[in-house]
């Protein structure tokens, strides 16, 4: 499928990491949508026409990404979802992957790696 008709959903709690990833992405003709938490990523998904892939930070305030995860699987059973961190935790990880997300990569370059996963 071309870049153009996929819609990404960044979230992260820092804003620079999440403008980073959007521009990295729009670049290349991807619409990408965010949200800073959780909660409102819950929300994007819902209110989106349409969701293809979910790129979300492992470690936020308030709702972690391993349960923003899970909650996505319960209401998108096959929405790719990368998992990204900046921290050298193996165990957020394994949760993450073990939660059903596709993939996990590290900060703070995922573009690149999330990119390649899409191609």
């Amino acid at each position: 499928m071309k870049p153009e008709h996929l819609c990404l959903l960044v979230v992260d709690d820092e804003d620079d990491f999440r403008t980073l990833v959007k521009h990295r992405f729009r670049r290349r003709g991807y619409r990408v949508l965010e949200a800073s938490r959780g909660e409102e990523a819950l929300e994007v998904c819902g209110q989106a026409e349409r969701v293809d892939l979910v790129i979300t930070d492992i470690r936020m305030p308030k709702m972690s990404g391993e349960v923003l995860i899970q909650r996505l699987r319960a209401i998108r059973p096959f929405l790719p979802i990368i998992g990204v961190t900046g921290h050298a935790d193996l165990k957020a990880k394994h949760a993450a992957l073990d939660g059903g997300a596709y993939y996990s990569v590290d900060k703070p370059q995922p573009g690149l790696a999330c990119q390649a996963r899409l191609e």
